[in-house]
């Protein structure tokens, strides 16, 4: 293995790198690179530089339209869209939950609301909403009044000098 080194294909030839500065600055000093630079500045233009260059901040500044994210019609129309969905949500929620809260509701509470006033029906109003039919299917009980019991009911609120006049 020892016999078998790396040997490159190239090779410089001789004295190559003893001369090779020397034919470097020969080349760099030969006219192939030009003696001048490729750029040139017109006549007083630093001068004016500054003026120039603030008139150009001025002009686009002036020129920049900003255009909002979300136009006030398109915010208009999102929120009245989002109205409309929450009224229609509440509106069928409510048609649901009222007949179950009704249902649960004890038959002795909505006598009581009625018997107080607070519905503004008289028995004469709620007669008017029942048909011939509704009214024959009724079932009225005469035990629940006792004769003492009309009898003070009379006595306390008719009133006798109605009676005498008729």
């Amino acid at each position: 293995m020892k016999n078998n080194k790396h040997i490159p294909g190239f090779k410089a030839p001789e004295g190559y790198f003893e001369n090779f500065e020397e034919q470097l600055f020969l080349k760099i000093e030969e006219d192939a690179f030009p003696k001048e630079t490729g750029f040139s500045v017109p006549e007083g233009y630093f001068e004016n530089l500054e003026e120039t260059v603030l008139q150009n901040i001025i002009a686009s500044e002036k020129q920049k339209d900003v255009i909002p994210l979300f136009q006030n019609r398109t915010l208009i129309y999102i929120t009245a869209i989002a109205a409309c969905v929450a009224i229609i949500f509440s509106v069928i929620n409510t048609k649901e939950t009222i007949p179950n809260q009704m249902k649960n509701l004890p038959f002795s509470s909505i006598d009581s609301y009625i018997n107080e006033g607070n519905l503004g029906f008289d028995s004469y109003d709620v007669i008017a909403l029942l048909n011939d039919e509704d009214v024959s299917n009724l079932n009225f009980e005469t035990n629940i009044f006792s004769e003492e019991n009309l009898e003070n009911y009379l006595l306390e609120n008719i009133d006798n000098t109605q009676l005498l006049i008729e």
